[in-house]
């Protein structure tokens, strides 16, 4: 067989790993297991895992840049965490960072150049979205701020701080609402009329970024 051949019954042999990794991971959780060591299915998954990645730092020609790449990070990942955890670093952090598995799926699946063109365009717009992210902020702050001028009074238990308010003002900015805050007022309620418009616009703003970025990303590379 030819390293091509061989890397290519290594990804589906690997996309299988990686949906019984998640299962198995599943079923720890529901079972409230923490047990950790080489009698667990998690650390065979775990040897696994550092196998393939073993085997493809010897079969690809580019070894460093295959290391270094973003997907040879999370190959590495796949199997670092539960190393770690035997050696006494058991935290519900390292069981989760297992679920960067899922990322796996998309490398196997040969959509690896759309994930880097997704990369690419984060980059892209990363200063755009910085300011976006502070300007959320201050809406944040702000409704907060307002709908505590109309509601504090009477609803004390709900709207009684700006710290109580900033729950309401976060679902109703994501347009969310859960319905557990309720403005009572006249002047409350035309507040959270205002910023539910300014929600839709703050949901809206970086969805268009990332169009825009990637028509031109692939415009670019086409």
């Amino acid at each position: 067989m030819t390293k091509t051949s061989i890397l290519g019954v290594l990804d589906k042999v690997s996309l299988f790993m990686v949906i019984y990794s998640l299962v198995n991971y599943t079923l720890e959780t529901s079972q409230e297991s923490d047990l950790v060591g080489i009698e667990t299915p998690a650390f065979w998954i775990s040897v696994f895992f550092a196998a393939e990645y073993v085997a493809r730092l010897y079969l690809i020609k580019e070894k460093k840049q295959y290391a270094k790449s973003f997907l040879g990070i999370v190959d590495l990942l796949s199997f670092l965490p539960i190393v770690l955890s035997l050696g006494s670093l058991d935290t519900r952090f390292l069981h989760v960072i297992r679920t960067i598995r899922l990322i796996k799926i998309a490398k196997i699946m040969r959509y690896d150049k759309a994930l880097s063109r997704l990369i690419l365009v984060f980059f892209k717009v990363k200063d755009e979205l910085i300011i976006f992210i502070l300007l959320t902020m201050v809406a944040l702050y702000l409704a907060s701020v307002g709908i505590f001028y109309f509601e504090s009074s009477g609803q004390p238990e709900t709207f009684g701080s700006i710290g109580k308010c900033l729950w309401w003002a976060l679902v109703t900015l994501t347009t969310v609402g859960y319905g557990d805050a309720i403005p009572m007022t006249e002047g409350g309620r035309l507040f959270t009329g205002l910023v539910l418009i300014i929600g839709v616009g703050l949901v809206s703003v970086p969805s268009g970024l990332f169009a825009a970025a990637l028509s031109a990303t692939k415009k670019e590379n086409a």
